[in-house]
């Protein structure tokens, strides 16, 4: 997402954000509903960008804009963005007749539009035309793996984007009810951000049965994409993963035998009940963000072994998006980012033109 904003690009970031296309000074103006934190219009740009972008035959993307550009808030407002798209199409599926139809409807408008707007800031996606059409539901929670050091930062930033002008988080700040989850054991960055069993319920996917032998198939509810997680490379499969590994025990009786006795009577077995333990991930993914990604680019950094767990690839994981920050993005060449683009790659990419 780190390119030229230049004047149609801007065109669209306003007809999406809703933003006046005029105001192109280099100041805080961009209002998000639900969002405490006014952008930049360059970040206003680079949060319209980076969905599009996920909505893309890409579907993961590079920020590598300079330091100062405010790429964590960028990161927030995307997620927070993404929420409330996701609300929008949970709409569309409780009330269909209520917007424009899922077929040959190009000439038509969404019916509920002028409500949607009042609600939710942003025009309906039901509509082909609609600027925000593009941008399908991905349900999941966010999660951020940062560096030791900016746990905080990224705590305190997440923060003032959900706080009012005393520096509090009350409902009229936060509406959509955002919330934050530090999966770390440093309390210093904790701040109130522990994952408590009312986050824990927060993230959690939801669950649907199979068969007695199998696990049950994860999906990622709406309340998951209200929460974004913050965590270390180092920390993520035991303070985030393994409090979400769940397990299922199958029962089940062998059948019995047919022996003799020693008077040669005739009798069947009665073999021991087996159990059989079956593990499976309880959490679903919507997209995960590398901050100073450069710090962790070899195959045998925490980082590229992390985007490289099975648990990436369950299939409540298979929309997530990837987004790799850093303002050093190249420093020694295109091996830089190698492992990154491997983890990012999807097999539709081979098909693509």
């Amino acid at each position: 997402v780190c390119e030229q904003l230049d004047e149609e690009s801007w065109k669209f970031t306003c007809k999406f954000l809703r933003h006046p296309k005029e105001q192109t000074s280099s100041a805080f103006c961009v209002k998000i509903p639900g969002f405490s934190r006014k952008l930049l219009p360059c970040q206003a740009h680079c949060v319209v960008r980076t969905l599009v972008i996920h909505n893309s035959a890409a579907h993961s993307c590079f920020h590598g804009h300079a330091m100062g550009i405010g790429k964590t808030t960028i990161a927030i407002a995307a997620h927070h963005v993404q929420h409330i798209i996701n609300i929008m199409h949970n709409d569309i599926l409780e009330a269909p007749l209520l917007h424009a139809g899922a077929i040959d409807n190009s000439d038509t408008a969404c019916p509920s539009n002028e409500q949607v707007v009042k609600i939710y800031g942003f025009d309906c996606p039901c509509a082909t035309f609609s600027p925000t059409h593009s941008i399908k539901a991905n349900r999941g929670i966010c999660i951020v793996l940062s560096p030791l050091g900016l746990l905080k930062n990224w705590c305190d930033e997440w923060r003032k984007c959900y706080s009012d002008d005393n520096g509090e988080i009350t409902d009229a700040s936060n509406p959509l009810k955002m919330a934050l989850v530090l999966g770390h054991r440093s309390a210093k960055a904790a701040d109130g951000n522990d994952m408590t069993p009312d986050k824990k319920r927060l993230m959690k996917s939801g669950e649907i049965l199979q068969g007695e032998d199998q696990a049950p198939r994860c999906f990622s509810r709406l309340t998951n994409s209200q929460v974004t997680c913050i965590t270390t490379s180092q920390s993520f499969e035991t303070q985030v993963l393994n409090q979400f590994t769940r397990h299922k025990t199958y029962t089940w009786q062998p059948q019995g035998e047919q022996r003799k006795n020693s008077k040669g009577e005739t009798y069947i077995t009665k073999p021991r009940t087996r159990f059989k333990n079956i593990p499976y991930m309880a959490l679903g993914v919507a997209s995960v963000w590398r901050d100073e990604a450069h710090l962790e680019r070899l195959a045998t950094s925490a980082t590229i072994k992390t985007l490289k767990n099975p648990f990436f690839r369950l299939y409540q994981n298979q929309g997530i998006h990837i987004n790799i920050m850093s303002g050093t993005l190249l420093t020694t060449g295109p091996t830089d980012i190698a492992h990154y683009i491997r983890c990012m790659a999807r097999a539709s990419w081979k098909d693509h033109p």
